[in-house]
C-alpha cells in the first residue's frame, strides 16, 4: 500500500537531503523534490522559498510531505498551505532543540516560535517517539510516531583497512556529537584498534594536540561516498554513534543494524529504550567510551546475533506504524477541500 500520487498530487518537498527522507519517499510512492543552495543563510532562505512556492504553483498539489529541518521550510508551508489548498504532514524527526527552550537568545527565541507555529499548523507531525508525540500534542498540534525505516546501503567498493579492530564512529561533526571526548577514547585503546570518523571535520573541533595524542589509532576519512560508506560500515567491528541530546534516534545506527554490525551508542532514555540489544550503551566521557568499545569487541558474537533479533523486531514495528501513517494520511486527504474534485 502506498499514497497514490495521480497526476503529480502528492509531493516531498526538501531543503536538506536526509536518508530518512528518502526512504520515507520509496514507501509512500512519493516525488522526492530535493533542493538545496550554498549561498549565505539569508539568501539561501530566500532562493529556496521561491523555488518551493513556485514549484508548489506549478504542480498544485493536494498533498505535501516537508522535512523539518528545514524549520524555515516548515514554517513557509504552514503559511502557505491554506491559501494554496493542499494538506501539510511534516517529518519532524527529533528538531525540537529542547536544551535551548529556556535561552535569551533572539535565536532560539525565535526557533521556538516557529516550533510552536508549525507543531500546530501542519495537518500531522511525524516524530521519532512518545516524548516528542507528547510535546506536539501539548502545543495543539496532531503527531504521529514512525522511526526511521531500516535502508538498503549501495553495493560496496572496495575500501582497504588494517589488519586492527576498526570501529566506524558515524559522525557529521555535529553540535550534540563528542567528537573531542571519542579522540580522548581513541587514546586510551590499545594499539590494534583503530576508529575510523566519517564525516567533513571541522578543525574547531580537532585539535592539533587530541589527533597526535590519538596517533594511528584515529583515521578521518572525510565525505565517502555511498558505496565507500557502505563498505567501511560493511568491514567494520562495530560501528558507533553518539549524541548528547536526550530525544535523539540517530540514523547511523539504523545503517548498523541494516549491515548487521554491533554497536556502541549514547547512553540516553531514548536510546536505550529503542536499542535494548545489540548494542553497547556508553556515557559521552573518554574513558566510558572506549571501556564500550573494548567490551563491544568482547562480546561480539553475543552482539551480531542480538542485532538480527532487533532488526526482525524494528522492521515488524516500522510495517505496524507505517500502515498506521497511511490510514492518518488518507483521512487528511479525504478532509481536503481540492482532493475529491481534483481526484
Amino acid at each position: 500500500m502506498a499514497i497514490d500520487r495521480t497526476s503529480e498530487k502528492t509531493v516531498w518537498i526538501s531543503w536538506e537531503w536526509h536518508r530518512r527522507s528518502a526512504e520515507l519517499c520509496k514507501a509512500l510512492n512519493v516525488d522526492f523534490l530535493h533542493r538545496d543552495y550554498a549561498g549565505p543563510r539569508l539568501i539561501r532562505y530566500a532562493v529556496l522559498t521561491v523555488w518551493t512556492v513556485l514549484t508548489l504553483i506549478r504542480r498544485r498539489p493536494t498533498l505535501v510531505f516537508c522535512q523539518n529541518p528545514s524549520i524555515v521550510l516548515a514554517a513557509v508551508l504552514c503559511a502557505i498551505k491554506q491559501p494554496l489548498g493542499f494538506g501539510l504532514v511534516m517529518d519532524r524527526h527529533s528538531n525540537f532543540k529542547l536544551s535551548t527552550k529556556t535561552s535569551r537568545s533572539a535565536k532560539w527565541r525565535l526557533f521556538h516560535r516557529l516550533s510552536r507555529f508549525v507543531n500546530r499548523a501542519a495537518d500531522l507531525t511525524i516524530v521519532t517517539n512518545q516524548k516528542l508525540a507528547d510535546i506536539v500534542a501539548i502545543e495543539g498540534g496532531r503527531p504521529q510516531i514512525l522511526h526511521d525505516r531500516i535502508p538498503q546501503l549501495a553495493q560496496p567498493s572496495e575500501f582497504a583497512l588494517p589488519n586492527r579492530f576498526v570501529i566506524a564512529f558515524v559522525c557529521t561533526f555535529s553540535w550534540d556529537e563528542p567528537v573531542e571526548e571519542v579522540l580522548a577514547a581513541a587514546a586510551l585503546l590499545p594499539p590494534d584498534y583503530c576508529v575510523y570518523i566519517t564525516g567533513r571535520p571541522k578543525v574547531a573541533r580537532l585539535s592539533d594536540e587530541a589527533l597526535a595524542r590519538a596517533g594511528e589509532r584515529v583515521s578521518l576519512t572525510g565525505f565517502l561516498d555511498e558505496p565507500s560508506y557502505s563498505s567501511l560500515l560493511r568491514a567494520s567491528d562495530a560501528v558507533m554513534v553518539l549524541t548528547t541530546n536526550e530525544d535523539t534516534l540517530l540514523c547511523g545506527t539504523y545503517e548498523a543494524v541494516s549491515v548487521g554490525k554491533p554497536m556502541i551508542t549514547s547512553d540516553t532514555e531514548a536510546l536505550k529504550s529503542f536499542l535494548p540489544i545489540g548494542c553497547v550503551h556508553t556515557p559521552a566521557c573518554a574513558t566510558a567510551i572506549a571501556a564500550a568499545i573494548q567490551h563491544a569487541i568482547a562480546i561480539k558474537l553475543k552482539l551480531e546475533g542480538e542485532v538480527e533479533l532487533l532488526r526482525e523486531n524494528m522492521d515488524r514495528l516500522w510495517e505496524a506504524r507505517f500502515s498506521e501513517l497511511l490510514r492518518t494520511v488518507s483521512t487528511i486527504r479525504a478532509s481536503h477541500p481540492r482532493s475529491a474534485s481534483d481526484s
